[in-house]
């Protein structure tokens, strides 16, 4: 199975310790620098995914249908930011590319 994986990283005992963000291709056994990594989704963001996935996913309701289609709508752009931020380095960019050149996608 093709995998590229994102790897998260930061000193727990720490309480101001920066994010690192690596990338990794387990097929090839490629991975980039670990660099610093800033969310690009705030914390109302984050409530509304995780309500969305969590709570209206499990037991949708009809007063809840806007407020899930709303969130449905910024699902992309979102990817798109998180996407930016974890292949700010040319590194990430060129393994990303060659992740994306390898042609391989499995649909069931």
């Amino acid at each position: 199975m093709l995998e590229l994986s994102l790897r998260f990283e930061s000193n727990e005992k720490q309480e101001d310790s920066p994010i690192t963000v690596s990338l990794f291709r387990p097929d090839t056994g490629t991975s980039t620098q670990s660099t610093e990594y800033q969310p690009p989704l705030d914390d109302a963001v984050l409530a509304d995914l995780r309500w969305y996935l969590e709570v209206f996913s499990i037991w949708p309701t009809g007063p809840d249908y806007q407020r899930a289609e709303s969130i449905e709508a910024k699902l992309e752009d979102w990817g798109r930011s998180l996407l930016e931020r974890v292949t700010r380095e040319r590194e990430a960019t060129q393994l990303w590319q060659q992740f994306l050149d390898t042609n391989i996608f499995y649909y069931e």
